[in-house]
């Protein structure tokens, strides 16, 4: 169980329980100049979630140096900031990729689209921009992967003493400290964000008890917890001498947490047992024994699965995760998720008695 706390509330500090990403008034500390443009044009038409051929408020040219296809669109999401994290009001405005970088047309906020940002001290608008990867053509993000996010958050703020009015600024987060204001804005640059189809691990068997050994599995956490077998194991594999397995594609969804953070995980902890029936995949009464460890931890695998929110893409890229596999650390010690590296998770060691000394 503390295993799945460990795990878990990391991934809470990832959406904003930490409060390390509060939006604070940093942009009116960096000495902003006011002299900005105050075309107070009342363009009340919000509703830029289409191509049009009308002249836009603001246009700002989004580039990606990464790899893409033909399907990914790019667009900006509207969000409120919600104590130290963000929620997600309705997709603001989309345009196709056809080439790199790109133009993403705004128009200005008005009426229930304005909100206090920065502390409550600027009426404005927070967005998220992003890539998506526009499958059924439709130009609306729903149920469909985000491959890309940006960590500077657009915001447009219509007055506030000491800010510019009528400006578009952004807000470049990191995970520790203010952000960084940039202004004037006129470009920002998206991380890609790829699922991780597939994770191998790999190791020795430094086996010295009395009783056989002779398979490796992935037991999931929810099935550890409730003493029983769930469908879809990611992983099963022979335990001889140098032994390596590879967990793919997406996760039974059986074996899926709800994180309560509005996105499902997967922990499967690597432990070797005896295969008694000799049939080549674990049963109920197979004995589990030994551990699977990297130094004094155990190793596991994490599974995230797809993402088509952008603040959760934001909060996923900022601490470093993907969707899809990787390999962990399982520290009951930490809140972090500790990633393995490609070779630590090439060089575990099972064991017939703990990981820790």
């Amino acid at each position: 169980m503390c295993r799945t706390v460990s795990l878990l509330s990391a991934l809470a500090l990832a959406c904003g329980g930490s409060g390390s990403l509060q939006l604070a008034d940093s942009a009116t500390e960096t000495g902003l100049d006011a002299d900005t443009d105050t075309d107070t044009d009342t363009d009340t038409d919000t509703d830029t979630d289409t191509d049009t051929d009308t002249d836009p408020d603001f246009t700002l040219v989004v580039d990606h140096d990464g790899e893409w296809d033909g399907s990914w669109r790019v667009g900006a999401h509207l969000v409120r900031s919600v104590g130290d994290s963000f929620e997600v009001v309705r997709q603001y405005t989309s345009a196709p990729v056809s080439a790199w970088p790109t133009p993403l047309s705004f128009a200005r906020p008005t009426g229930d689209d304005l909100g206090p940002i920065l502390e409550g001290d600027v009426t404005g608008a927070y967005f998220l921009v992003h890539a998506w990867s526009d499958r059924d053509g439709n130009t609306v993000l729903f149920n469909e992967d985000i491959t890309a996010i940006s960590t500077l958050v657009v915001a447009y703020a219509q007055d506030a003493g000491g800010m510019p009015a009528d400006s578009w600024i952004g807000l470049e987060l990191d995970t520790g400290g203010d952000p960084t204001a940039v202004y004037p804005l006129a470009e920002v640059d998206l991380a890609g964000l790829p699922f991780i189809d597939e994770v191998t691990v790999a190791g020795t068997l430094a086996w010295t008890g009395p009783q056989p050994v002779d398979r490796l599995a992935a037991f999931s956490l929810a099935e550890i917890e409730a003493l029983t077998t769930l469908p879809g194991r990611p992983l099963d594999v022979p335990l001889v001498g140098p032994w390596t397995g590879t967990a793919t594609g997406d996760l039974d969804p059986a074996r899926l947490i709800d994180s309560g953070w509005g996105i499902d995980v997967g922990v499967e902890v690597l432990m070797p047992y005896h295969d008694l029936l000799g049939n080549g995949f674990f049963d109920f009464f197979d004995p589990i024994r030994g551990e699977v460890c990297v130094g004094t931890d155990q190793a596991g695998l994490l599974y995230v699965d797809h993402v088509d929110a952008p603040d959760i893409a934001l909060f996923l890229h900022l601490y470093g995760l993907n969707p899809g596999w990787s390999a962990v650390r399982l520290d009951e010690g930490s809140d972090d998720v500790d990633l393995l590296s490609p070779e630590e998770r090439t060089s575990l060691v099972v064991t017939s008695g703990t990981c820790s000394p």
